[in-house]
């Protein structure tokens, strides 16, 4: 059988090239457009990961620094760090109790021993606030929270709140409390 190619079948062949060429091109278009989708999809999960990560981190910090309306908290020059309300008990205080002095330490106050405050004069009381603090820790997160109180009045005049989460070690997480507490302290006293 023989195949005769007259102008009818050439336009015929023409037209299968066509569809041919057109497919070939359809078809890289395709392989082109899934290596896009592909990227673009990676893209967009590494985007959402990086998003949701964010957000993950974002909700560990629970860190909080207030002062009570109307306190000139300029008035204040001694500072006396006293009685603990504490979850961890003895050998926790022994980790917390030096990083939240030597963050009180490091700002305008002067620390005043607790055993000292009966020596001070009246004027000397009245510029002298109170340092309580608490911690808590659970295996997910360490929570440190320190409260300033007017030592005439009782009225706290400023407090902080510094928490970490999702450290390798409790010990970690109570360590960086410590040091965005301190961060948070010095704010407070400048």
């Amino acid at each position: 059988m023989t195949i005769q190619f007259d102008e009818t079948n050439n336009a015929f062949l023409q037209l299968i090239q066509l569809f041919v060429t057109l497919g070939g091109q359809i078809i890289e278009q395709k392989k082109e457009t899934t290596k896009y989708n592909n990227t673009a999809m990676k893209s967009l999960k590494t985007y959402l990961i990086v998003l949701l990560g964010a957000l993950v981190l974002s909700s560990c910090n629970t860190d909080k620094s207030m002062t009570s309306k109307g306190v000139n908290l300029s008035k204040y020059e001694y500072a006396s760090l006293v009685q603990t309300r504490n979850a961890f008990g003895t050998a926790t205080d022994i980790e917390i109790e030096p990083g939240i002095y030597d963050a009180i330490e490091a700002t305008r106050l002067q620390m005043v021993g607790e055993r000292r405050i009966e020596d001070l004069s009246s004027e000397q009381k009245e510029k002298l606030v109170l340092v309580k603090y608490s911690a808590t820790s659970t295996p997910k997160e360490s929570v440190l929270s320190v409260t300033f109180e007017d030592y005439m009045t009782g009225k706290v005049v400023a407090s902080c709140r510094s928490s970490n989460r999702f450290a390798l070690t409790r010990q970690r997480d109570v360590d960086r409390a410590i040091k965005k507490l301190a961060t948070r302290i010095e704010k407070i006293w400048k």
